[in-house]
């Protein structure tokens, strides 16, 4: 069982701001013989209790089982509204106590012969403060080429060793430096929900990059600071549009999906990894069916292709996507002056494009099927609780002696 006053000391440290009065006002109603049936403990962490709280009070499942792909996220309920207050905001000194360089911990530049060619996350998923580990997650289109793995590639300053990938979710998975990293989301994912996305888009970049070197130049105090926003991803927020039949993906809408976000960490809260940003959905007038693609925000394949559901394990025998059909037939279209000049015309006006990513949940399959993934939480609970049991029982037989 979980007690009142340490559910709501959780309910303080994780709740977003704007929806703790609520879950406050629902735990003051709740009975206590509920709480005493309660699958948690006071031993849990404040996440996994604060999970098991919101869920409850969205008459939702009390279990704090982690969905899978059996149970997609658009069918299953959660504390829908809980990131969609106003003045929700992301707290990137939350996610590592090293004040600006927070974000750092968990999210880096995937590097590549001295060049960024994407973004580069960092799970875990032990209990405490301080979730530690070293798998390294990014998207598969990043790392592939040529029916093979790229080699050397590297995030938070070391060497990444190649684990597995995944095709269809677009997932690598790395073997990295171990450090801080982010939890995977415990509840539902659901459309009109805030995320936010954590990464190193190029066109950003590019933009500070002189500013960055003349600081450094300058050299003291400025080069210092220069030094530490180099560090920081761009943060942007988001909406998610919809979720995929099986769960596994959804479309969200952000505004920094650009060249090399491609891996970038998708939030629902400042340690929940909600999923992996993989690609955008975009369209061009005057192409026909080939004007409408997925287009990764590093390169990547068309909508056409069907990549397979198996997991590869050889990091020199990767599937290779065929030919992006739009590319080829804007390629096609550059040696038509006149062609060319009309498409330009009809997509001057830039329309929006549509974020795709790779849901908690698919990561959690991926993982699993790898053999790296996370204990289930009502596992981790249970075996709390029959540990508590234990101590308990052992406390008592003393006091009768």
């Amino acid at each position: 069982m979980v007690s009142r006053e340490r559910v709501v000391k959780a309910v303080h440290a994780v709740a977003p701001r704007g929806s703790r009065a609520r879950l406050l006002l629902f735990l003051e109603s709740l009975p206590a013989e509920e709480l005493a049936q309660s699958c948690v403990t006071d031993a849990d962490d404040d996440e996994l209790i604060y999970d098991y709280i919101a869920l409850k009070a969205q008459g939702g499942s009390s279990t704090g089982a982690h969905p899978d792909a059996e149970h997609p996220r658009d069918q299953q309920q959660g504390p829908a509204g809980a990131m969609a207050s106003p003045e929700a905001a992301l707290n990137l000194d939350s996610l590592c106590p090293r004040g600006a360089q927070a974000a750092k911990c968990v999210v880096s530049r995937l590097m590549h012969l001295g060049k960024c060619i994407g973004t580069a996350v960092r799970v875990a998923w032990a209990a405490g403060d301080e979730p530690m580990g070293d798998i390294v997650l990014t998207a598969r289109h990043c790392v592939e080429e040529g029916g093979a793995c790229l080699s050397g590639l590297c995030a938070f300053d070391g060497d990444l060793a190649f684990l597995a990938a995944r095709p269809d979710l677009d997932v690598a998975v790395f073997r990295g430096p171990r450090g801080r990293g982010l939890r995977l989301m415990q509840h539902a994912l659901l459309p009109g929900g805030d995320i936010w996305l954590l990464s190193f888009p190029l066109p950003v970049e590019l933009e500070f990059a002189a500013t960055s070197a003349a600081a450094a130049g300058a050299g003291g105090a400025a080069a210092a600071t220069a030094a530490t926003a180099d560090e920081v991803p761009t943060v942007d927020r988001g909406t998610v549009s919809r979720i995929g039949p099986t769960g596994l993906s959804a479309v969200a809408s952000f505004n920094t999906g650009m060249r090399d976000s491609s891996g970038g960490a998708v939030l629902c809260g400042p340690c929940a990894l909600a999923g992996l940003y993989t690609c955008l959905l975009w369209h061009l007038q005057g192409l026909g069916e080939a004007g409408s693609s997925t287009s990764s925000s590093s390169g990547g394949a068309s909508a056409s292709s069907t990549p397979p559901a198996t997991v590869e394990r050889d990091p020199a025998c990767m599937w290779t996507p065929p030919p992006d059909a739009a590319v080829d037939a804007v390629d096609a279209a550059a040696g038509d002056v006149g062609k060319a000049a009309e498409l330009s015309w009809i997509n001057i006006p830039h329309k929006s494009c549509a974020s795709m990513f790779t849901t908690a949940t698919a990561l959690w399959q991926l993982l699993q099927q790898v053999g790296e993934g996370p204990r289930d939480p009502l596992e981790v609970a249970q075996t709390a609780a029959t540990a508590l049991t234990r101590r308990l029982t052992k406390r008592g037989r003393r006091s009768e002696r």
